[in-house]
């Protein structure tokens, strides 16, 4: 199904904007070479160890993906819906610098931690809701429960603060400003 007009909208961006939206398609190029099939050797692990690499790397992909979604929805002239996954590409790539920044291992596992309690939120509220309560099962209340507490267990109780709300348990104004 498409929107009335697509095409001569598509064929209307292309003309006024076919260099940059070439541009945008070379500069995600670039950046998928990072990861050769290969994969990728870390010269330097001051800091790093696997869930630093695997969480910064997943939302190096996550942002890739979402920076391909607002190439294509401005290709097709829908620039409100690219201008609202750009608030996503952003929080995504803050996420990556917060965690690269300093304290790489520590703010991984805050990450890790936020998501967890962020599914545990979730599987609650299921359970509260009619129709959908019986996919909250006591299993998934389970593993989400044991990864809170590994997370408790690797991280101080103060970084544990406000890791419902946020990875960083801050605002993204001070996340940014961390």
């Amino acid at each position: 199904v498409k929107l009335p007009n697509e095409d001569e909208g598509r064929a209307q961006v292309q003309a006024a904007f076919g260099t940059q939206l070439a541009e945008m398609g070379r500069l995600l190029d670039l950046a998928f070479l990072v990861f050769p099939h290969g994969g990728i050797t870390i010269m330097k692990t001051r800091g790093l160890d696997r869930a630093v690499v695997h969480v910064s790397a997943g939302l190096f992909a996550k942002a890739c993906k979402t920076y391909r979604s607002i190439v294509q929805m401005c290709e097709a002239g829908l620039t409100e819906d690219a201008f609202v996954l750009s608030r996503g590409l952003f929080e995504t790539a803050l996420a990556v610098f917060w965690i690269l920044k300093t304290a790489s291992r520590r703010r991984a596992q805050m990450y890790l931690a936020h998501l967890s309690m962020r599914d545990k939120k979730m599987f609650l509220e299921w359970k509260r809701t009619k129709g959908i309560k019986r996919y909250a099962t006591a299993r998934m209340m389970r593993t989400v429960d044991a990864q809170i507490a590994e997370s408790a267990r690797l991280l101080k109780p103060q970084y544990m603060t406000g890791l419902a709300e946020s990875y960083s348990g801050k605002s993204i104004k001070d996340t940014a400003k961390a």
